[in-house]
């Protein structure tokens, strides 16, 4: 029970910290799970009914904290698609920390990876025409079946980076402390980490309506 519990945070925290709409489906942030049918329609049974006396309380929290993290963050909200590889707008890190090439891409054990959101690169903009920025986003994941080691990458400007959601232990971690790059992080197995870092510019700039 504890590993499937994982397994739905880790789950869940992928779907609600990707670009893009996401896409649930009712009972997931409880814990519903019509016994493995993941094709329920025309069973009026208990195989798709709704147990609400058995609702997963620590999921639904966990759920809850993720959807307002997803609004609080708008670099998770960007209107425009996001085509990531050989581009600014996702930064793409090994475990090691390096920048990923072709061969990296290419290698049948990859199974983790660090993504870094600029919180200032391509912004959208609000009614009044200013840019909507945020912090920069760490997402660090690691879907092999051990526990990993991941070196904070270097993403070309001086950051600190706090963990806010480690879905191995839930989204409060309990710490405060600020990591730098190089800084050496254990990511359990099958989970990730997101981890933001704050600017001290995200004053709105507001566009000139001078041509």
């Amino acid at each position: 029970m504890e590993l499937r519990a994982g397994q739905s945070r880790a789950i869940l925290s992928t779907l609600l910290l990707s670009l893009g709409v996401p896409m649930i489906l009712g009972g997931d942030e409880f814990g519903r799970t019509q016994h493995g049918n993941n094709n329920a329609f025309c069973q009026d049974n208990d195989i798709s009914w709704y147990d609400w006396t058995s609702i997963d309380r620590d999921l639904l929290d966990f759920t809850r904290q993720l959807v307002a993290l997803r609004k609080h963050h708008p670099v998770l909200r960007r209107r425009h698609y996001a085509s990531g590889i050989g581009r600014d707008d996702i930064g793409w890190y090994t475990p090691a920390g390096s920048r990923m090439t072709d061969s990296d891409w290419g290698a049948g054990w990859t199974r983790s990876v660090v993504a870094h959101f600029d919180g200032t690169s391509d912004a959208d903009r609000d009614a009044r025409g200013r840019l909507v920025l945020d912090d920069d986003l760490l997402l660090v994941v690691n879907a092999w079946w051990e526990p990993l080691g991941f070196t904070v990458p270097n993403v070309g400007t001086p950051r600190t980076w706090r963990v806010e959601i480690d879905s191995a232990q839930g989204y409060d971690t309990g710490t405060d402390e600020r990591l730098a790059p190089g800084a050496k992080l254990t990511i359990c197995p099958r989970s990730l980490m997101l981890l933001s870092s704050p600017r001290n510019d995200l004053a709105p700039k507001v566009l000139s309506q001078t041509p």
